[in-house]
């Protein structure tokens, strides 16, 4: 009786264990189907994008340094003018009296002069008679010549080569020191200014060039870096740069530019698509392939293009990283690749 005991209670024993294999194997899920891919090393260009601004290499407000009427006006608004030309002058009817006159005072003054220095040095006459015309007579000079500078500034000449503004006022209009006449710009030298921040500010290298585009189109143009300001702006912690654009490049001052900025190179890096990164609460993560079964390790993003991602964290080159399914993959899943 005893013995048939222990025989049943094997026996028992053994088919409870087949049943718990049994249902073991029917929990595993089937392997999944994935996509994959082996990760390699590549050289990444850590660049930044920052917004810039084209600007002629030259550009003023012209104003009138007297006061006065306009008597003519010598261009067409938008003319192409060279440095020198005349633009604007002034009436300078009264000046040109004023300096009739006093250069007919000043002949008669030079004449006395004369006359006194010579009685003075025949003692006909004190030194201080002789002084007094000679003094006389270098006070017109002075006069003559605040006269004739100030007929020259009234014409308003053109500083430097380049398209002249529209213009602000007409012939007849009096206009004062403060009165704005019209604008010039250097048009066939641009240059790009922008700024970059503080933690790249030791990467720029005057005579560098610099890639940017515009909003209108993606082809990379050149420019070459040409200044800096000497200190980092305090309040914006930016330091400004300008760049000289290359002769080639058709372009107006005032339109808005995206710059490419080279900061440095991070040899045998590891990138990868964007989309096989999955967010979690502690960070970001990507699935890979190890001994068969879907493994997730914790990464840090590093550098970032159009598609692909720098990672950094336990991966290393010939893992196989998982592509598809990520949201159904479960750790330790049994996985599969596609064919």
């Amino acid at each position: 009786m005893k013995t048939n005991r222990i025989f049943l209670l094997c026996v028992g024993a053994l088919l409870y264990s087949c049943s718990s294999e049994e249902t073991k194997i029917a929990q595993t899920p089937p392997p999944m189907a994935v996509d994959y891919l082996v990760l390699s090393a590549s050289d990444v260009t850590n660049e930044i994008q920052i917004p810039g601004s084209v600007m002629s290499f030259e550009y003023v407000d012209l104003y009138a340094e007297t006061a006065g009427r306009i008597a003519s006006i010598h261009f067409t608004e938008g003319q192409n003018v060279s440095k020198g030309q005349l633009l604007f002058k002034l009436d300078t009817d009264l000046l040109e009296a004023q300096l009739k006159q006093v250069a007919s005072d000043l002949e008669f003054a030079k004449k006395d002069e004369q006359r006194k220095k010579a009685l003075w040095e025949a003692k006909s006459i004190s030194l201080e008679d002789y002084e007094i015309s000679q003094s006389r007579k270098m006070n017109l000079e002075a006069q003559a010549e605040v006269l004739r500078v100030q007929i020259d500034k009234s014409r308003i000449v053109a500083p430097f080569s380049g398209k002249v503004g529209l213009r602000e006022v007409s012939v007849g209009a009096f206009v004062s020191t403060t009165t704005k006449l019209t604008n010039i710009a250097q048009t066939d030298r641009v240059k790009i200014e922008f700024s970059i921040g503080e933690r790249f500010a030791s990467t720029v290298k005057i005579g560098a060039e610099i890639k940017f585009s515009f909003a209108t189109d993606s082809i990379l143009h050149t420019a070459k870096i040409y200044a800096t300001s000497p200190t980092i702006d305090p309040q914006t912690r930016m330091l400004t740069v300008r760049a000289e654009v290359s002769s080639k490049t058709q372009t107006f001052p005032g339109t808005f530019v995206q710059i490419n900025y080279h900061v440095d190179q991070d040899e045998q890096s590891i990138m990868v698509p964007a989309s096989a990164l999955v967010p979690v609460l502690n960070g970001q993560k990507i699935w890979k392939i190890e001994n068969g079964l879907a493994k997730s390790v914790l990464i840090q993003p590093g550098l970032r293009n159009k598609n692909e991602v720098q990672i950094f964290g336990d991966v290393h080159v010939g893992d196989t990283l998982i592509l598809s399914g990520l949201l159904g993959i479960r750790e330790s899943n049994p996985v599969t690749i596609k064919k």
